[in-house]
């Protein structure tokens, strides 16, 4: 099964404030160079997740 770009990152962006702890938060530069990703295309996957209703305690 192949993942879209979109999809791909949505999923490593969800597993990384997962992975923080409750009390960790991050942003989307933070995410964006661990895993050296568009910081620009990163931002259109955290709005659409966040307009989905995944509002995890990790984003700032």
């Amino acid at each position: 099964m192949r993942l879209s770009q979109f999809t791909d990152f949505g999923r490593r962006s969800l597993i990384y404030t997962a992975q923080l702890g409750k009390d960790k938060k991050t942003n989307v530069r933070e995410i964006a160079e661990y895993h050296k990703i568009s910081r620009r295309h990163l931002v259109k996957v955290i709005n659409q997740l966040t307009h989905l209703g995944y509002r995890a305690n990790g984003f700032k």
